[in-house]
């Protein structure tokens, strides 16, 4: 997939998102994959890039405003489905999810 990824934080005039090519990842247990049509970037991811937060985990793909379809499922995940087979215009939306690795 392609991602604008971060590896050290800096001032974004400096340009420091690489835009690459980064593995798929694969949905384990419980988790589902999303398939991202557009996502949006907000003021906290900037302050990441920026380095104005303290220590973030890097490298770092920032964003976590997304649309997008359900393009796997893990092999714990029940009453989901991908959006290959999930009834058209369904929106999902979950009590429980984990971003970028936070819940």
């Amino acid at each position: 997939m392609r991602a604008s990824l971060l590896h050290s934080p800096a001032k974004i005039e400096t340009n420091p998102l690489d835009f690459t090519d980064v593995p798929d990842p694969v949905p384990q247990g419980d988790q589902v994959l999303v398939r991202v049509g557009v996502c949006g970037v907000c003021r906290t991811d900037l302050h990441v890039v920026d380095g104005e937060l303290p220590a973030p985990k890097v490298p770092i793909i920032p964003g976590h405003e997304i649309v997008g379809r359900i393009d796997r499922i893990g092999v714990g995940v029940e009453g989901i489905a991908t959006a290959r087979t999930a009834r058209r215009g369904r929106r999902l939306h979950r009590r429980r999810r984990r971003i970028g690795g936070r819940r």
